[in-house]
């Protein structure tokens, strides 16, 4: 995992980017600040349970700031949000 860990902000957007196809998972999983547009977090997949540990691991205080989730479609995205981010409004990208 690659991480260049920074305070949640108050409006995020999660995504996949594509990685390569020699690596262990073809997608990453990016996290940004929708205002200042810079990265929060990398991560090296995109894989629920990789997502979810480091979710967990974010203060619960600290992710009760996010008030806004920016994702696709994507069901991993939606259930992470549900479950990890309890006072927000979720945004389709």
């Amino acid at each position: 995992m690659l991480t260049v860990k920074k305070t949640l902000p108050k409006i995020i957007c999660i995504d996949k980017f594509y990685t390569s196809k020699i690596s262990s998972s073809k997608y990453a999983c990016i996290i940004l600040n929708f205002i200042t547009k810079q990265i929060v977090e990398v991560y090296s997949s995109r894989h629920i349970h990789l997502l979810a540990n480091r979710f967990t691991s974010i203060p619960e205080t600290e992710r009760n700031n996010v008030t806004a989730v920016i994702i696709n479609m994507w069901d991993t995205y939606k259930y992470l949000t549900k479950q990890y981010f309890k006072r927000y409004e979720l945004l389709y990208a």
